[in-house]
């Protein structure tokens, strides 16, 4: 017996009932057929194994075995199903019943595993047809086999649709018009014509082609399974055209042709949304004073709109208590003002009119506009608009909210504006907190803390002579975290133990509140010990010493549970924490093994030889072992990561490189280390493409163990790549500016190059704007305007590390790009480039020449210590505004109005204590058209909270069993010595390649986590819809007309 045909056989019979008597190959095949045409998968499975047992000559054991395999897949009983699937086919090769294993295969793959075997499945389904159409051979197919093969086409066609490319889309059309060639009958024709239909329809230049599909069906094979599914096809074309006539006019034959079609509902349904009077009124809800407001109407079957507009005095309002989108009822307390009506065109097709006009308010204030269709009068609809030059930004985080007031006008803050600050309450608002702006347009208000789960919205309004403005939407409180959160650092002496190890662990407890840690000593600790499973192993209660630890071990049976063990602590007030180690019955790795360079270069196209080494734990190399190996490839995009000194600290900074999966096997097989412990692994690269090859190695020496290695070596069409950066964003006229060039290989190895640099200053260009159409028709953007160095300077990288820093002295205010060139030296004709930016602005500068299309927010470098100032350059699209900043993180910290006189200003910002360990710089400018926000992300290392850790040996080697004496010294980041409480410990380095540390250090977990920004924005100018620009316009042209208030001096601090 074969292994297939025995890994078959076990697959078939791992379900047997007892004996159930004596039956003929017939009986037993007909009561297996019964229950697999019932779907009583489980029972045929049972009987088709028993017949393939007892009578495997008979030629149905091939049908017997197919249909068990097809009731197990239905039963989702996949494990093994494809190892069994290709062991069927190679068995019964030559027959349909292989054809049709191949076919379950690709569907097994395609339900499961699509996504990185959509070539391997549509060559599966290709095989499946020719194999069962050889194995028929010349002969008609049966009325039988061409049903199952017309479903073979099917199935291969949705499969071909699905995936998406020209090509298989070509045979998925090729297999449908197989079908209806075939003619099995008028439902299957009709259901390849509905197919071929959907199949044109997802090509924009072939909506005919599926309509033609469709009528065709209408009108040859009305009584077929598929015509409703057509006509209901051709109804929806005619919506997607608004033929609404046309659609109308099928959608009620389909209802009145097939009643009892599934569509039916649908089709009413339409109808009825056809025929319906519709009245939809767009509004956008705020505008300025004297502007146009324009109103759109969206209508259907109605003649025309009367329309009414009240002005409502909506602060009293709120303040008594309404709510502020029950319009209805705000209209009925306001003072009706306007009155109008707009004709509507109609003319009997259904169709949608969206006619445009202008509401007729002007004065501030807010109104209510109600719209009523004509014989309608229950078809209303109502909007809100607040004419207002006045804009409320509002700022949240930790119960502390900044409101700030500004002019969309002057552009200015706006003082005294009367500001009420309200939560929902049993259907009404009530006022929690309200106070007045001061000279900076700035409230500071604490919110009470919140009752229950309803009253998590906040809402605004402001009054300021006859002008509101109120937000609603987009302000909400979490729940309030006053009480200390429980942290705990739970770490083992090692991550991995054997069965019968003792497992020492120490637990660090503190208390988290505002920022801050404090110690937790005496303080009960209830600790859990849970294996993999989750059942309990321990169970105690230790108290924390002086230092808030506590320590404890667990020794393990000779036969635990293997898996990761998690430790549980509780304390009193049912706050937890915990940690895990991991249990495993392994054997240390007595050798290591590590995957080299390349031998030589190598270039696209060629030849790679990668040594493999494999080494001893005690330095010897590991002689002829046996070393199996694969080399797969997959698309390599080049990125550059700049390493800093605190990488480490905050954990997460650095984005991972993603691989999207696309790997191919381009080697694989088998070689020996020689005396030196090292073999080469051989394979060819590709020169279509940039690639990264990823060699995994696992080698076995001469006592069998095993030891895993793998590493990756990318091959690119340039030699090299290239990239600078600024070592800061921002500098000052004649500061030393510093540039670091860096080249480095696909592989991050550095090279070294001559290269050659030039120093331009860049311009601003605006965008440019079609006159007729209002188009952008090209964005704004920098471009070069003057080199600045006019000779070029050649240098050359550093060989070590493939870097060189370029000097030189800051030129005048202005942005500037440093570009560099190097030659590529796979190509004598081509070169490699680079560019870096950079500003420099002194404190005077006001950014002339320098309208920049949005706010931006520029530091001199992205980490700063305690007690630094921080150089700020704010580059503005509007040159006469004021800038809100809001620095904090988890709580508002720092709140500033700068007022800007033209594009560009710099501020100092002193970085305070509190702003570790990082800190967002939030910028808000009030525009008249549209309010801007920028932000910026500084790093604030905690350096005063971190210990230096020094520990020191009696000796450098030791012998087994001898003892030594280790030292270990702790001191600030001064060098000061530090008290402090310390675990040592000792572990073979092996364990560490079983599994690494399974704690992070203990600098990141408390001081390392960076704050994401919760300070919660809202704004009540949407910023968005139809507003009047030329007012907008008008307004900044007599804005700019006046002469411009002083700003404070430049570079003021915060």
């Amino acid at each position: 017996m074969g292994i297939g045909r025995g890994y078959l056989l076990l697959v078939l019979s791992a379900v047997l009932a007892g004996p159930v008597g004596a039956q003929s190959a017939d009986e037993l095949l007909q009561r297996a057929d019964q229950y697999y045409e019932e779907f009583t998968w489980d029972k045929a499975i049972e009987l088709y194994g028993e017949f393939a047992r007892k009578y495997p000559t008979d030629p149905r054991v091939a049908k017997a075995d197919y249909r068990a395999l097809n009731a197990t897949f239905r039963l989702e009983k996949i494990e093994n199903i494809e190892t069994a699937l290709t062991a069927f086919v190679e068995k019964h090769a030559g027959t349909t019943w292989a054809a049709l294993g191949k076919r379950l295969l690709a569907e097994y793959l395609r339900r499961y595993r699509r996504w990185d075997n959509w070539e391997r499945i549509g060559t599966l389904y290709a095989e499946a047809l020719r194999d069962y159409r050889n194995a028929v051979g010349r002969r008609k197919f049966s009325p039988a086999e061409l049903h199952t093969y017309v479903e073979m086409l099917f199935e291969a066609a949705e499969f071909y649709r699905d995936w998406g490319n020209p090509r298989a889309r070509e045979l998925a059309e090729e297999h449908l018009r197989s079908i209806i060639a075939y003619r099995l009958n008028d439902d299957a024709t009709a259901r390849a014509w509905l197919f071929l239909g959907d199949l044109f329809r997802q090509r924009d230049d072939a909506k005919a082609k599926a309509e033609e599909a469709w009528l065709m069906i209408v009108r040859e094979l009305p009584r077929s399974d598929s015509a409703d599914d057509a006509l209901y096809r051709l109804a929806q074309l005619d919506l997607e055209a608004e033929n609404y006539v046309r659609a109308r006019a099928r959608l009620m034959e389909l209802r009145k042709r097939y009643p009892k079609s599934e569509l039916e509902d649908d089709a009413e349904r339409q109808i009825d949304e056809i025929e319906e009077p519709m009245l939809h009124l767009q509004v956008s809800e705020t505008h300025l004073p004297g502007a146009k407001i324009p109103t759109r109407l969206v209508t259907r079957n109605i003649k025309g709109v009367q329309f009414t507009a009240w002005r409502v005095d909506l602060f009293d309002l709120i303040a008594g208590g309404a709510m502020p989108r029950e319009l209805p009822s705000l209209a009925k307390q306001g003072r009706k003002v306007f009155t109008w009506r707009q004709p509507v065109e109609d003319r009997g097709d259904y169709k949608f009119s969206q006619p445009k006009l202008d509401s007729p308010m002007r004065e501030p204030g807010v109104y209510v506009i109600e719209a009523v269709a004509d014989g309608l009068p229950h078809l209303v609809r109502h909007a809100l608009v607040n004419i207002t030059s006045l804009v409320l930004v509002q700022q949240y985080a930790e119960r502390k909210l900044v409101s700030y007031v500004a002019s969309r006008a002057s552009l200015q803050p706006v003082e005294q504006v009367e500001l009420l600050l309200l939560r929902p309450n049993n259907g009404k608002y009530t006022t929690i907190a309200k106070g007045s702006t001061n000279a900076d347009g700035l409230l500071t208000q604490i919110v009470p803390q919140r009752a229950n789960d309803d009253d998590r919205r906040l809402m605004a309004i402001g009054r300021k002579g006859n002008e509101v403005v109120f937000q609603e939407d987009g302000l909400y409180t979490w729940w309030n975290q006053d009480a200390p959160r429980l942290e705990t650092y739970l770490y083992t002496d090692r991550p991995v133990y054997r069965p019968q190890n003792t497992v020492h662990y120490r637990a660090i407890l503190r208390r988290s509140q505002e920022g801050e840690f404090r110690n937790v000593p005496s303080v009960p600790v209830t600790v859990t010990i849970n294996d993999p499973r989750g059942e309990e192993v321990r169970k105690e209660t230790l108290t924390t010493d002086e230092f808030g630890t506590i320590a404890g071990e667990l020794t393990l049976s000779a036969e635990p549970r293997l898996g990761v063990y998690h430790v549980a602590l509780q304390t009193p007030d049912g706050q937890s924490g915990g940690g895990s180690f991991r249990v495993e019955e392994y054997r240390k790795p007595e050798f290591e093994v590590s995957i080299g360079r390349p031998l030589a270069e190598v270039r696209p196209g060629g030849a790679a030889a990668v040594p493999v080494t494999a080494k001893y734990y005690f330095g010897a190399p590991v002689a002829e072992a046996e070393v199996k190996y694969v080399v797969q490839r997959r698309p390599y995009w080049h990125f550059i990561w700049w390493p800093g000194p605190w990488d480490w600290f905050y954990a997460g900074w650095r984005e991972p490189r993603h691989h999207w999966g696309g790997e191919q096997v381009v080697a694989e097989g088998t070689v020996k280390t020689d005396a030196q412990g090292q073999a080469v692994v051989e394979f060819p690269t590709a020169d279509d493409n940039d690639y990264t090859y990823t060699i995994q190695a696992e080698v076995v020496d001469v006592t069998r163990r095993v030891v895993e290695a793998s590493d990756s070596l990318t091959i690119t069409r340039k030699a090299f790549f290239l990239t600078a950066r600024a070592n800061q964003g921002l500098y000052a006229p004649e500061d030393d500016v510093s540039l670091t060039i860096r080249a480095e290989n696909a592989d991050q190895q550095p090279v070294e190059t001559p290269f050659t640099v030039m120093l331009w200053k860049m311009k601003w260009v605006p965008e440019l704007v079609d006159p007729k159409t209002k188009e952008v028709t090209k964005a704004a953007h920098y471009e070069r305007e003057a080199k600045v160095w006019t000779e070029e300077r050649r240098l050359r990288t550093d060989p070590a590390s493939g870097e060189r820093v370029v000097t030189f002295k800051a030129p005048s205010d202005g942005y500037y790009e440093l570009a560099v060139t190097a030659p590529d030296t796979f190509d004598p004709k081509a070169e490699i480039t680079t560019e870096a930016g950079f500003w420099v602005a002194s404190d005077a500068w006001k950014g002339v020449n320098y309208n920049h299309a949005n706010l931006q927010l520029v530091t001199e470098k992205d980490l700063y210590q305690k007690g630094d100032t921080a150089r700020l350059l704010v580059n503005s699209p509007n040159p006469d505004g004021a800038l809100l900043l809001t620095i904090g993180a988890d709580a508002i910290l720092t709140t500033k109005v700068v007022r800007l006189i033209g594009n560009s200003q710099v501020i100092e910002l002193p970085i305070l204590d509190s702003y570790a360990p990082n800190v967002f710089i939030n910028a808000t400018l009030v525009d008249t058209k549209q309010v801007y926000f920028a932000q910026k992300e500084l790093m604030v290392p905690p350096t005063d909270r971190l210990l230096n850790v020094k520990i020191e040996s009696d000796r450098e080697e030791f012998k087994p069993r001898t003892r030594g004496t280790f030292t270990i010294t702790t001191t600030d980041q001064n060098g000061k010595p530090v008290p402090a409480q310390v675990s040592l410990g000792i572990s073979d380095e092996s364990v560490y390649a079983i599994q690494e540390e399974m704690v992070q250090p203990i600098g990141a977990f408390f001081y390392g986590r960076k704050r994401w920004n919760q300070i919660r924005t809202s704004v009540s100018f949407e910023g968005y819809g139809e507003y009047d620009s030329e007012a907008a316009d008008r307004v900044t042209s007599e804005r700019r007309a006046t002469v411009p208030a002083a700003a404070p001096a430049p570079g003021a601090p915060l």
